[in-house]
């Protein structure tokens, strides 16, 4: 079992806006090229329907006093995500890989709350962690590529949203509120948002697989 480390503050504040962290993976070549590299390592492992790739970004400021921590929860097919004071209840879903005294860990970057609409997805979770081939593989290579803290990986728990075909998950956030909401949207409405989510469940590179669609980011 690898190690998952505490929430660290320090790490988060680092985290830049969602479009900083596209430009680097467009000054490797692109999206789809970065992405692409990325795919065999998770195919090889056996790990498509379990984990994807995440577009580590911040939107809100926490407040470490308060131990806030960035949860996600469900209502109605919508995500609804918000700072909030960490709780054992909460379960990581996204993760930073890191390497500390030539072992891989886990760094956690955004939590959800399993619920009624939420589904408890700590089992994904613990298949992920016994994977220390499959991590240490998919670390060497961000980090090959200067990537390790631009690209995270994720588990799939997004099974409570359901998309029709070509529709996407777009991410409208408000600062104003400290909540960001994501909902289904056409294929027209995803322009000029940033892609943050990836899943290869497929064979190909599509994000969130559980729903069919792509997580996009849109500051508002």
């Amino acid at each position: 079992m690898t190690q998952v480390l505490n929430f660290q503050y320090d790490v988060w504040r680092e985290l830049p806006e969602a479009h900083v962290q596209m430009d680097k993976l467009n000054a490797l070549g692109g999206e789809k090229f970065v992405i692409d590299k990325l795919q065999p390592v998770y195919l090889k492992y056996g790990m498509q329907h379990i984990a994807g790739v995440s577009l580590l970004h911040r939107h809100f400021d926490l407040n470490d006093e308060k131990s806030e921590v960035l949860v996600e929860s469900f209502s109605n097919g919508t995500s609804i995500t918000r700072p909030l004071p960490e709780s054992s209840e909460h379960i990581a879903h996204t993760f930073m890989l890191n390497v500390q005294q030539g072992s891989i860990c886990h760094i956690p970057t955004e939590f959800a709350l399993p619920d009624n609409e939420t589904p408890d997805f700590s089992h994904l979770v613990e298949q992920l962690l016994t994977q220390k081939n499959f991590l240490l593989e998919l670390y060497e290579l961000l980090v090959s590529m200067g990537l390790e803290k631009v690209l995270g990986v994720n588990v799939a728990h997004r099974d409570s949203i359901r998309l029709p075909n070509r529709y996407y998950l777009k991410e409208k956030t408000s600062l104003k509120e400290n909540v960001s909401i994501m909902g289904p949207v056409s294929e027209g409405e995803k322009i000029g948002t940033t892609s943050t989510s990836w899943m290869f469940a497929n064979g190909y590179s599509i994000a969130d697989c559980c729903c069919k669609g792509r997580w996009m980011c849109n500051d508002q």
